[in-house]
């Protein structure tokens, strides 16, 4: 969003609904991934992983961050929650925060795991 000239978040209401609308017609799910580039930029990100700590049918939340940004207030008390994983990856300067981040999750007891620095298309499943 930082190439945009006016950049906007998604309109939180219709991403809830939107969700709702996925999840009326999901019997299970092992895992509901949140990505961005950076989720945490969206400063109503705590809102929306409360929605989804909602469902019952979700066994796991993964939160992929690339370490710039670190959560506080609402957006960090979401993520203290047994069915959340938080999924850093190292892009080394760029990712600014990562050391304060493991060191954030570490204190407050949040599941985390770092991933090979490179890019990766989180937005697939690959079948083994």
């Amino acid at each position: 969003m930082q190439y945009y000239q006016k950049p906007i978040n998604s309109d939180l209401n219709l991403l809830l609904e939107s969700i709702d609308k996925v999840m009326k017609s999901v019997d299970k799910l092992f895992e509901f991934r949140v990505l961005g580039g950076e989720p945490f930029m969206n400063k109503e990100i705590g809102k929306i992983i409360r929605h989804l700590k909602t469902y019952n049918q979700v066994s796991q939340i993964v939160i992929y961050t690339n370490g710039t940004i670190l959560p506080k207030g609402e957006n960090l008390e979401e993520l203290k929650d047994p069915k959340i994983l938080m999924d850093i990856t190292n892009y080394g300067h760029l990712s600014k925060n990562h050391d304060n981040l493991i060191d954030l999750c570490k204190k407050e007891n949040i599941p985390y795991l770092t991933t090979i620095p490179k890019w990766t298309d989180s937005g697939r499943i690959n079948y083994q």
